[in-house]
C-alpha cells in the first residue's frame, strides 16, 4: 500500500513506531535497517505483511478487474487510494475514536519521529498536512486531486489520475469490495502482532 495515505496508518494502530514503519514501505533495505529502532522495523514488516495479504484477497482481485487493462498494472497503487476514500467516508463505522482524535495523534507521532523520514516522505507529509488531504479524501473530487498530485510527484504513476473514471463508474462495487476486505485487513494486522509476540516469547 505504498500510495495509501490513510489505510496504512489506520491498520498500524496507535503505536508510533508502527506508524512510522508503515510509512517506510519500499524504503527499508537490509543495508539501512540497522539505522532504525526495532519497533519501526516491526511496523515496516507489518506493512509488508498486510500489503501482501491485500493483493491476494478476493475482494481486491474483484476491484482489480474493474480497472481498464492499461490501468490494471498499477492496481496496487490505485486501489489503496480508492480504499482510503471509503475508509475516510465510513470512518465512524470502523473506529471507536473520532477521526479528529486519530489524526491529531497520528500527526504528533509522525512529527515526533521526523528524523526517521526519508526526504521524499518529509515533503509528502508536509503537503498532506498543509492541504488537509485527509479531509479531501471524503469526496470523489478530492480523491482525484490527490491522484493528480501523486502523478506529478512520481514518474511511474502516469495513468493514475485517469483511474478516477473507474471509481465513478463502479462506485458501489468498489465500496462493497472495501467493506468486504476491511475486516480481514484488520484481522491480518492482529495476526501479525500475535505472531511477533509469539516469536519474542520463544526467544
Amino acid at each position: 500500500m505504498k500510495t495509501s495515505i490513510l489505510l496504512k496508518f489506520y491498520l498500524a494502530g496507535h503505536t508510533p513506531e508502527f506508524q512510522v514503519g508503515a510509512l517506510l514501505e519500499d524504503y527499508l533495505t537490509d543495508a539501512n535497517k540497522h539505522s532504525y529502532p526495532e519497533g519501526i522495523i516491526e511496523g515496516y514488516q507489518q506493512q509488508q505483511y498486510i500489503s501482501s495479504f491485500l493483493v491476494k484477497h478476493p475482494a481486491y482481485l474483484k476491484s482489480e478487474k474493474l480497472l481498464d487493462d492499461k490501468l490494471r498494472q498499477s492496481a496496487d497503487k490505485i486501489i489503496p487510494l480508492f480504499y482510503d476514500h471509503f475508509l475516510r467516508m465510513n470512518w465512524d463505522e470502523f473506529s471507536n475514536e473520532t477521526f479528529e482524535a486519530f489524526y491529531r495523534n497520528l500527526s504528533l507521532n509522525l512529527n515526533d519521529n521526523q528524523k526517521y523520514w526519508p526526504d521524499k516522505h518529509s515533503r509528502l507529509l508536509n503537503i498532506i498536512n498543509d492541504e488537509n488531504w485527509y479531509d479531501t479524501l471524503q469526496t470523489i473530487v478530492g480523491t482525484h486531486l490527490i491522484m493528480k498530485e501523486q502523478t506529478k510527484r512520481s514518474t511511474f504513476y502516469s495513468s493514475m489520475e485517469y483511474s478516477i473514471h473507474s471509481l465513478v463508474d463502479h462506485y458501489e462495487e468498489y465500496r462493497n469490495h472495501f467493506l468486504e476486505i476491511i475486516p480481514d485487513l484488520k484481522e491480518a494486522s492482529y495476526v501479525f502482532r500475535s505472531l511477533q509476540k509469539e516469536t519474542v516469547a520463544a526467544l
